[in-house]
Order: structure tokens, then C-alpha cells, then sequence
């Protein structure tokens, strides 16, 4: 394995709020205070929630009500939902378990590891599952044929580094972070370790192909070379421990700095910051998730917190009113993984815009309240879908429209 030096820039803690938009949090029903320790949610909205040492709860109704899903001690670390909506939870001493009926049941899929402590999940856009695990030493595993079968990316004994978070570039290449960042090009055959100093605790890549790792107690690391070298720019002194990109790009990090917690917000690719936790209370946040309703919900150690509105990527494009309501055509058509998609309003309603998919199931909603009149444009984000048609539709007062996009991947 080839050890290179890497070089790393320190520049100073920035905080800003121009071109941040304000963002409100609310505490969600249950299903518990306890430590929330991983979020996933499906294309109709379902909350999948995993809690330190309970197990795994699902809310069909935006938090509303909860039903537990799995129990008995168990402590899930990770969950993550495969393009064809097959839902993985891997555990601390559980190993994978996995669920095809929307997590009414759930079957351990463990197969051939050796070790049953797993740290992380995830699942890249073709269906490839990573996961690592620890206990005598360190393993990456991954699965192409959803969970029956496991190959070792890494052997037990190779390697001494904890694996805590995966993240894939849009060209495939694997990026594991835990004591330092390893990246893979050949799906986890063999791997470079380019930085070892940190400890990493989150890692993202935006659509430009910039990676954000966030670190423990040294703030957030930037490579824009694919990995090869990385530098420090903003947050620094904080551990971060959670981030996520919204379809506009801006970037969310949950910190902590002692006792004192907070959640950050950057939409110049992290060379600025502003605090945006408003109703949160100050429990460390461990990790976020965006639903198909365009909210940001976030696992705390106190419970789930979700935004009181819309993070997607919708903008008013100009001020001239139009003569009718409208929807254009998306562009680029096809498009891989995003797209940007037209409308017009010719006066003050309320407007949905919703994507569904050939069966006719809602797989993102893009708009969902009210617009004065103007023009206006959504980004639509497939990267977490699977290549095919989908149709995105229009309503406001008595107006409809449906037009068919092309996702190419």
C-alpha cells in the first residue's frame, strides 16, 4: 500500500451569513430520547431511525407515530436504502440485517464475516453495499447481490484503521474515513491511504467533486483532486460529526467543541459559515438526512429534528409576471444525476411539483408550498435513484401539467 504525503493548509474559522438561508428546526414525536445514531428515509418519506442500544424505528407519518421494527439490545450504527428499496441496518455485534417489505422483517445477511461489530454502511448508486466491521483488527466488506454474499475489500489483519464512513464519487472511486481517508478506484480491490494524521468522522462529496471530510477536534478537510491531497480551510477546532449536502449545494455540519454543540451552514463550499440551529436543542448531532419533502432532519442525542421547511434547490428566476401558469421541459434531458426543471406562476398559489417514477410512486417533491407569481426553477437530484423515465408534475389551483425526464446513468 503506498503511504503519501499529503499537504494541509490551515486557514481561519470563517463565520458569514450572506447567501444563507435561515433555517428553522423542530423536535419531532418520540420515538425516543435516546441517542439517535443513523437516519434513512425512502422515496414515500418513511422515517427509518436506528437508536443506541434500542433498535430501529419506522414512522410512516413524518414523525408523527412510531413503530419499533428491531429491538432486544440491539444497537444499529448505520442504515442505508438500495436503489431498489431493499433496507440495510448494520449493527454493533448484529453485523447486517436486512429488510424487503419497507422493514416489517428483517434477516440477517452476515454471511461470511468474521467480524461482527459493524461501524458503517453504505450503498453506492449501483447497488454495491460497503460495510466495515471491527474486533480482533479492521474489515471492508462489500455485496453486489444485496447482502447474499460478502467479499472482503480489505482483509482482517491488513489493516489496524477503523473504517466510521463511506462516500462515492460520481466516477466510482470508494472513499473510507475513519483513522485517516483511504480511496479505492477499482471498487475495493486495492487501496491508497494519502492521509493518516486525522481521525474522520463524516465524509461528502458535493456535484463539482469536491470532498469535505470532517474530522475530531480538527474541523473540516477539503480535497479538490479526487483525494490525492487535502487542505483545512474553516471550522477548525471543532470535531464534526455529521455532514450533508441539500440539492443547492450548501453543506450542513454537526459540531461539537466541548459540552457546547451546533449545527453549520455553507453555501461557498465551506470557505464561510453560519450557525443555523434555531429550535435545536444542543445535543450533539451524529447524522442528517434529506427527505423526498425536501426537509432536513437530523439525529441528536436527544431525539429527531426536522426543518420546518424545504432545503431543495428552487429559485425565483425573474420578476417579470407571467401571462398563464407554465412548465417547461427539464434540461439537460437526459440527465446524470441532476436536472433543472421550469415552471411559471401567473398568480399567488399553492403549488406542488412531485416526480414519480413509471409505477406511479412519488419519489421526490421539488415544491410543496406558497408562490407568488413569477418564474421559477427546481433542481431535481436522481443521483439516488436508478437509471429509467420518470414524469414530474405540476399543480396549482386548477392547473396541471405532467412532462417525462430521462435519467441516464
Amino acid at each position: 500500500m503506498r503511504h503519501l504525503m499529503t499537504p494541509i493548509f490551515l486557514v481561519l474559522f470563517t463565520l458569514a451569513s450572506v447567501g444563507d438561508a435561515q433555517v428553522i428546526w423542530q423536535k419531532l414525536n418520540g420515538p425516543t430520547d435516546h441517542s439517535i445514531q443513523c437516519i434513512a428515509i425512502d422515496t414515500s418519506g418513511h422515517l427509518f431511525v436506528g437508536t443506541q442500544n434500542i433498535g430501529v424505528y419506522r414512522s410512516t407519518d413524518d414523525g408523527n407515530t412510531w413503530q419499533a421494527r428491531i429491538q432486544n439490545g440491539n444497537d444499529p450504527r448505520a442504515l442505508a436504502i438500495s436503489p431498489s428499496g431493499i433496507i440495510f441496518c448494520g449493527s454493533w455485534g448484529a453485523c447486517v440485517q436486512r429488510s424487503t417489505d419497507n422493514g416489517l422483517n428483517w434477516k440477517n445477511v452476515t454471511g461470511n464475516m468474521t467480524n461482527k461489530q459493524v461501524l458503517t454502511l453504505a450503498i453506492k448508486s449501483d447497488g454495491t453495499i460497503f460495510t466495515s466491521s471491527t474486533g480482533l483488527s479492521s474489515c471492508v466488506y462489500c455485496s453486489t447481490d444485496s447482502g447474499a454474499s460478502w467479499a472482503s475489500s480489505w482483509a482482517a489483519g491488513t489493516l489496524t484503521e477503523w473504517v466510521k464512513t463511506f462516500a462515492f464519487g460520481s466516477d466510482g472511486t470508494v472513499y473510507a474515513g475513519g483513522t485517516g481517508i483511504h480511496y479505492s478506484t477499482d471498487n475495493g480491490s486495492t487501496w491508497q491511504y494519502p492521509l493518516q494524521r486525522y481521525t474522520i468522522n463524516a465524509l461528502v462529496i458535493n456535484a463539482g467533486g469536491e470532498i469535505f471530510a470532517g474530522t475530531e477536534s480538527n474541523g473540516l478537510l477539503t480535497s479538490t483532486d479526487k483525494g490525492k491531497s487535502w487542505s483545512l480551510p474553516t471550522l477548525s477546532g471543532l470535531t464534526v460529526k455529521a455532514l450533508i449536502i441539500d440539492p443547492k449545494g450548501r453543506i450542513y455540519a454537526g459540531t461539537t467543541t466541548g459540552k457546547v454543540s451546533a449545527i453549520y451552514q455553507s453555501s461557498d463550499a465551506g470557505a464561510t459559515w453560519t450557525e443555523t440551529d434555531s429550535g435545536m436543542s444542543k445535543s450533539t448531532v451524529s447524522c442528517f438526512a434529506i427527505g423526498p419533502n425536501g426537509h432536513l432532519y437530523a439525529g441528536t442525542g436527544g431525539g429527531v429534528y426536522e426543518t420546518t421547511g424545504s432545503v431543495a434547490a428552487e429559485e425565483k428566476v425573474e420578476k417579470a409576471v407571467p401571462q398563464a401558469f407554465s412548465l417547461s421541459q427539464n434540461y439537460p434531458n437526459p440527465f446524470n444525476p441532476t436536472t433543472t426543471i421550469e415552471y411559471a406562476v401567473s398568480s399567488k398559489q399553492y403549488v406542488w411539483l412531485n416526480v414519480y417514477n413509471v409505477l406511479g410512486e412519488k419519489v421526490a417533491t421539488l415544491v410543496n408550498e406558497t408562490k407568488s407569481a413569477g418564474r421559477y426553477h427546481a433542481k431535481f437530484d436522481g443521483s439516488s435513484l436508478p437509471s429509467g423515465v420518470y414524469f414530474y408534475r405540476i399543480q396549482a389551483a386548477t392547473y396541471t401539467e405532467t412532462k417525462k425526464l430521462l435519467l441516464m446513468k
